[in-house]
């Protein structure tokens, strides 16, 4: 769970619970270990994740 913390967090994202993230415009959702994958390189690629505009602004 640490490496998709960390990798939201180089793409401006901030952790808003477990498996939730915003960077203020939109949330990314559902970011748990089932739905996350990573190549030979390291590069992380998230699949089945929920993203919607934060409409709380």
């Amino acid at each position: 769970m640490q490496e998709i913390i960390e990798f939201m967090m180089s793409l401006e994202f901030k952790q808003v619970d477990e498996a939730k993230f915003s960077n203020g415009k939109y949330i990314v959702a559902d970011l748990y270990p089932r739905n996350v994958l990573k190549d030979k390189d390291g590069f992380i690629y998230v699949v089945d994740d929920i993203v919607y505009c934060n409409t709380s602004k």
